[in-house]
């Protein structure tokens, strides 16, 4: 930081916007959906408590991406996904199947603004955290719930993940479309669609809350949000489309076809997204496939999918070469990084993304 003309002292750094400031969340949420929500809570200031079992960890965050990409002793307190889901949270473990340890819950209770969880219905029942029971502790309690099929219906206790909840969504179909397969991405876009939709109502019924508090209410909020819902907006225009005709046809083709390419080096792959005939001729070009096959009729991300002459250029091709190359013409293609390519990316690096810290372990 420059410091001011003529004082030799930097100038005060200006304090971060945090509207949630003073809100505090105890935080029953997990794995990916959940932890998702509360992070951005934290992000705009709010105190989130986020609570463990101690013989039920937080699994899936805890167990993905060490750090060091090798599982080591203390890997549940090692792992990066962990690290990213839960930043700016406090932690704490309770053992909610004893009454000692829900004491302290009710005590947490106490001095909470919202309630938030992301297991089937039936475990906040186990509990006897209803939210008719919470609300007569904390009159002005925001209870927050992410499930699979949401707390009533005939699902309402199925279990749930986010392939499943792809699959459920009609998202699965819509993006096979036009095969007649689905296609499950291995990215959990059913978490994401879950956990960005939840934020906005949590915000909602914190204004909602303070407006009945500036009239002197106590009024409770009850949010039931189903993941299985929150991701079938995406697939809005194919339910218009099966309204007006049954031919998958009028639904239009997809604007990008992408596939994965095996090039040089050990485990090097690219991902080129193209639109036209043109930018498959300049993916070519950039391998040095001197005659342009035409484009795949429909890549679905399988190499198989791609003409030979195009493979055998790529086996040959340097990844970060042709997918800056690509970049540079308006392409949408990226290099497969591993944890040691994100750590050195020049872009990153330029950007200041990384900073290095030190674990007691």
């Amino acid at each position: 930081m420059t410091p001011t003309s003529g004082s030799g002292q930097a100038p005060p750094q200006e304090t971060p916007y945090q509207p949630l400031a003073g809100v505090r969340f105890l935080d029953l949420t997990g794995q990916y959906a959940g932890s998702q929500i509360t992070r951005v809570m934290a992000d705009l200031g709010a105190q989130v408590i986020k609570v463990e079992a101690p013989n039920h960890i937080d699994m899936v965050s805890r167990g993905l991406i060490p750090t060091d990409n090798i599982p080591t002793n203390h890997w549940w307190r090692r792992a990066a996904y962990w690290a990213e889901r839960n930043i700016n949270k406090l932690g704490i473990t309770i053992d909610l199947n004893h009454e000692e340890g829900k004491q302290v819950f009710y005590d947490l209770l106490d001095i909470s603004d919202v309630v938030s969880d992301n297991f089937t219905p039936r475990v906040m029942r186990h509990f006897g955290f209803e939210y008719d029971s919470l609300k007569e502790i904390k009159p002005d309690i925001i209870r927050f719930s992410l499930s699979g099929y949401g707390q009533a219906g005939p699902l309402g206790n199925a279990p749930a993940n986010a392939f499943g909840m792809l699959a459920a969504a009609g998202l699965a179909t819509t993006m096979g479309f036009p095969s007649d397969e689905p296609y499950l991405p291995t990215t959990s876009l059913a978490d994401m669609y879950g956990g960005i939709s939840s934020v906005g109502a949590i915000l909602v019924a914190l204004r909602r809350r303070n407006i009945a508090r500036e009239a002197g209410n106590a009024v409770p909020e009850r949010i039931d949000m189903a993941g299985r819902e929150a991701g079938m907006p995406m697939v809005a225009s194919f339910t218009l489309g099966a309204q007006r005709s049954s031919e998958p046809s009028e639904v239009g083709e997809p604007v990008y076809r992408t596939v994965i390419l095996r090039c040089r080096g050990d485990e090097s792959w690219l991902v080129v997204s193209y639109r036209d005939a043109e930018e498959w001729t300049k993916l070519c070009t950039a391998l040095a496939v001197a005659d342009p096959p035409p484009p795949p009729d429909n890549p679905s991300g399988d190499p198989a999918s791609v003409p030979a002459v195009v493979t055998e250029a790529a086996r040959n091709a340097d990844a970060h070469a042709v997918a800056h190359a690509l970049q540079a013409q308006g392409v949408a293609a990226g290099p497969c990084q591993n944890g040691r390519d994100i750590l050195l990316d020049a872009h990153l690096r330029e950007r200041e993304a990384f900073t290095l810290c030190h674990h007691p372990d």
